[in-house]
């Protein structure tokens, strides 16, 4: 990359901090978060968060269709495996996969990602402001776009 294009993409970047909302948020860094269920726990602890996995190494959680069969089997015996499936509770957590200065960057790398990701992502606002280098920088950024400094200069 040379000096040009590196200057139009600071100044790029600037007028968008500059611009965009930030969601009522100082120094806002929008993170992208994949759901994540962690498997595992008892389902005599959980109300609604109990699925069928199944038990050959894949550990998939069984289709509707499936599950409501193992169910009625289990009101029909209590026995938690069946069928090459077992009973289990589960949590859902949100899990940090990347940090970007823009909620546009954000939501281009959910787009383009998406793919890859079997489970939900979304988009969420955090603060930097006790973070001194993400200061300065969306700072710096900010000042070169609003300072009209060119790229021939």
């Amino acid at each position: 990359m040379n000096r040009v294009l590196a200057l139009e993409g600071l100044l790029r970047l600037g007028e968008q901090l500059r611009t965009q909302h930030n969601d009522c948020t100082a120094e806002p860094m929008f993170l992208v978060e994949r759901l994540v269920r962690d498997y595992g726990f008892d389902p005599q602890w959980s109300d609604d968060d109990i699925v069928w996995l199944s038990t050959d190494g894949d550990h998939d959680e069984a289709d509707p269709e499936v599950a409501t069969r193992l169910t009625e089997q289990y009101d029909l015996n209590c026995e938690p495996d069946q069928d090459g499936y077992t009973r289990t509770a589960y949590r859902e957590r949100w899990e940090f996969r990347s940090a970007f200065l823009t909620r546009l960057a954000a939501e281009t790398y959910i787009e383009q990602n998406r793919h890859r990701y079997r489970e939900p992502l979304r988009v969420m606002t955090d603060s930097g402001y006790r973070n001194p280098e993400w200061i300065e920088l969306r700072a710096a950024l900010v000042a070169l776009a609003t300072l009209g400094v060119s790229v021939n200069e």
